[in-house]
């Protein structure tokens, strides 16, 4: 699951599914990849590049990140 926040992480979005594609690990705990919305999502908003972002596993906060290009 993944939660898009402000600058002063106020959620702006639902909890969205998603799965990642593409990933590759830049250092022991950072990586990039490519992150698909799974059909379930409801997700009707674009999201831009520079957007801040939680990842959840469960109801825990596993990993943070920002956007590298917009999401439509």
């Amino acid at each position: 699951m993944i939660c898009f926040v402000d600058d002063n992480t106020v959620p702006v979005s639902h909890m969205l599914c998603i799965s990642t594609e593409d990933v590759k690990f830049t250092s022991s705990n950072t990586f990039e990849s490519n992150i698909k919305f799974i059909p379930l999502s409801a997700n009707n908003t674009d999201f831009s590049k520079g957007t801040k972002f939680y990842i959840f596993e469960g109801k825990e906060k596993i990993a943070h990140g920002i956007l590298k290009s917009d999401v439509e």
